[in-house]
């Protein structure tokens, strides 16, 4: 039988020798600190080194960036600039201890402030330089993580929102339930009241069905014509049951405005605005509507005297999980209403706003385009 020609276990001589060569060159590439000033300028997380004095002595530009300080006011300076006067001997101490030491410093998290006054949340970690057995700086990474924290802050309140919002019905089901089982006959409003409540719990889990779908980009229109004035009307009429110490007066500018939409959607949008309008003036009054075009956009505005929404929560009142609390009522729900309501508006191309003074009530309003581009994706 004829052997077959043993493989070749390794690189020839040759690849070896090429692979030496090429390594050397790249390392004389590395050495040369015009290289190494580029990677630390090039680094994403901010990088500081001071000496043993905790004066700063080279900041890379993400470190300028995190921290809003330009290089001439941080180099030859203390570190501590960046900390609040009443923080800057503490942290002074804390970095003595940490130079003495012979350990890396631990990742720690905390808030730091910028030169504007604004705040971020950042984690960091210092390593000591080390020359002849001494050490000579101190390499501070800082990463900024303020997005992290955010996301995981939205993650703790949902949790606590969806535990609150969901036991409450459960409890009155359960409650009643038992409450006729006791009884041991039936009870035509105990059955009303846990059929109230199950619709009220398939309404909430269908809200958190439907943030799915928004941030998965698979919440579909379904567009057609659409009269939005009748729209309005409809959707006004079915709340007024709702709004027993309400006025509602709808004002028309036009007695139609014609326009390709989902009249679904947009109807729970209108719903949505109309419901708070009401929830949000619990004393009663006059809430407005009101439909008119405003040059190729067809606008519903919706206006109450109630009370109204603090400036600091203006400009969150449309994010996800997000709930304001008025002087005179309690939020419920989980609070994404408002961020479904902005984001059907902004899948028909259009926009949504408020504008509101405390105690005074709040006006929000909706504009699409009379005639926008067919998206049924």
């Amino acid at each position: 039988m004829a052997t077959q020609p043993a493989q070749e276990d390794a690189a020839p001589p040759h690849d070896a020798t090429v692979a030496s060569e090429r390594q050397a060159e790249w390392d004389a590439v590395v050495s040369t600190s015009t290289f190494l000033r580029s990677v630390w300028d090039a680094a994403p997380d901010a990088m500081v080194l001071s000496d043993a004095e905790g004066i700063v002595r080279m900041v890379n530009p993400a470190y300028c960036a995190l921290y809003g300080y330009g290089p001439d006011e941080v180099l030859g300076h203390s570190f501590a600039l960046i900390f609040p006067p009443e923080q800057r001997q503490w942290a002074q101490e804390q970095y003595r201890v940490a130079f003495g030491g012979e350990n890396a410093t631990p990742l720690h998290e905390s808030w730091i402030r910028r030169k504007d006054g604004t705040s971020r949340f950042v984690q960091a970690r210092a390593e000591l330089i080390v020359d002849a057995g001494h050490s000579r700086a101190m390499l501070s990474i800082i990463r900024d993580m303020t997005e992290r924290w955010v996301k995981e802050r939205t993650q703790r309140d949902f949790l606590a929102v969806t535990s609150h919002e969901l036991r409450n019905p459960l409890t009155i089901i359960s409650g009643v339930a038992q409450f006729m089982l006791r009884r041991g006959r039936y009870d035509e409003r105990a059955l009303e009241r846990i059929v109230s409540q199950s619709a009220h719990m398939e309404r909430l889990l269908g809200d958190l069905l439907e943030v799915a779908s928004l941030e998965a980009g698979r919440l579909e229109l379904r567009r057609g014509p659409v009269d939005l004035v009748a729209l309005v009307r409809s959707c006004t009429e079915q709340l007024r049951s709702q709004a027993e110490n309400h006025a509602i007066r709808l004002e028309i500018a036009r007695e139609r405005i014609d326009g390709i939409w989902d009249a679904d959607r947009l109807a729970q949008v209108i719903d949505n605005l109309l419901s708070n309008a009401i929830k949000y003036s619990p004393d009663g009054g006059e809430i407005v509507v009101r439909v008119d075009e405003i040059e190729s956009a067809a606008r519903v505005s919706i206006r109450d005297h109630g009370v109204g929404i603090p400036e600091d929560a203006l400009d969150r009142i449309f994010d996800r999980f997000y709930r304001a609390d008025g002087p005179t009522t309690e939020a419920n729900g989980f609070g994404i209403g408002l961020f479904v309501a902005k984001s059907i508006v902004e899948l028909h191309e259009g926009r949504i706003d408020v504008s509101s003074t405390p105690g005074s009530g709040s006006t929000f309003s909706f504009t699409l385009p009379v005639s926008p581009q067919r998206d049924d994706s």
